[in-house]
């Protein structure tokens, strides 16, 4: 009877503790979130997020606004937007204005669809915009500009994309103290001329900046592109007359600055380059003006190629675990083999061998 009994009590106790485990609340894993962040991502999914949000021309920006005319000194203004996109969809699209405007304290994430509809926000043919003090997590796209001009990116604050800000075919917009965190690359550009990146922070990305194909008059100026994964700064596929100035490239994986490609007649001029693996790196890079940069601590200070003709490279302070600059290392390696091969020669000869 005791045994029965205790039998029993184990099997009340067996349920309830069952019972109790399969009432506790699951996380459903969304798996194109990073795993660090599901417990965040559910806390700030709430029901009272606003729609997301479509303005195509002046007009239904005016319509969409809180105040403002759209002057200079009295733009229209949206503000404290909250949207969670779901997984599939634009948080907020502008296009085809040409008034002054300003978005700025909004809270935007979870746009992760196929393009275009994975984008933070997304300008398109649009001028004279403010985009200001926003935050963006997880979209493919945090903020992504196309055929854009004079308009202001500044203080945003964007993590866990594909781009954190990208500019294709945009020109004399100004990128302005943004803080780029765990993209795949902090800022993009393709194709985009005459702007200005000044004092923006790319951190343990793959990429902090990567400035490829055909991206001409840029100013870069006073950003930190540091402990990235793969590189601080990327410039190529044929972009000229940049300049790079007063920059900090540290403790990036692999390079700190890279020019490849084909770019030439760009100015790298008192930036601080330490503890990367290659301090500068050229690849097919030709006539840039390189002065004036602190490279220490890389492996390899300034790294070239024998195809690397025309680069100006002087007054940079290199103390380098090693230093060697590959535009010189193949003809000496040459110079020595013709040597030993004379030499060999000679003594063949000396022993009757030749």
């Amino acid at each position: 009877m005791i045994h029965r009994k205790k039998i029993i009590r184990i099997w009340i106790l067996t349920s309830l503790i069952i019972f109790s485990i399969c009432s506790i609340p699951t996380i459903s894993i969304n798996p194109e979130l990073p795993l660090q962040n599901i417990l965040l991502h559910n806390i700030i999914s709430t029901s009272g997020d606003d729609s997301p949000l479509i303005i195509n021309g002046n007009l239904d920006l005016a319509s969409q606004a809180s105040e403002g005319n759209g002057t200079v000194s009295n733009p229209y203004i949206i503000q404290n937007k909250q949207i969670d996109a779901g997984g599939n969809g634009t948080c907020i699209l502008i296009q085809n204005t040409n008034k002054y405007f300003t978005l700025k304290n909004c809270s935007l994430r979870n746009s992760r669809g196929a393009y275009p509809n994975n984008v933070g926000i997304y300008l398109k043919n649009v001028t004279l915009g403010y985009i200001v003090n926003n935050t963006i997590y997880n979209c493919f796209y945090g903020i992504l500009l196309y055929y854009c001009k004079n308009n202001k990116i500044e203080n945003n604050s964007i993590s866990y994309g594909s781009a954190g800000i990208n500019s294709w075919s945009s020109y004399k917009n100004q990128f302005l103290r943004n803080n780029l965190h765990k993209n795949h690359s902090g800022i993009a550009f393709y194709e985009s001329n005459k702007n200005s990146i000044i004092n923006n922070t790319a951190s343990e990305n793959t990429y902090g900046f990567y400035i490829d194909y055909y991206n001409d008059d840029n100013i870069i100026v006073g950003n930190s592109g540091n402990n990235n994964n793969d590189t601080g700064l990327l410039l190529g596929w044929d972009s000229q007359n940049n300049t790079l100035k007063n920059n900090i490239f540290n403790y990036n994986k692999i390079y700190g600055i890279l020019l490849w490609n084909g770019v030439h007649n760009n100015t790298l001029i008192s930036n601080t380059v330490n503890d990367n693996k290659y301090g500068i790196y050229l690849y097919y890079a030709s006539y840039n003006d390189i002065e004036w940069n602190t490279l220490i601590n890389n492996e390899f200070g300034i790294f070239q190629q024998p195809e690397d003709g025309g680069n100006i490279i002087q007054n940079n302070l290199r103390q380098d675990k090693i230093h060697i600059d590959f535009n010189f290392l193949f003809i000496e390696l040459g110079v020595i083999c013709a040597v030993g091969i004379i030499l060999l020669m000679w003594k063949a000869k000396r022993l009757k061998l030749w």
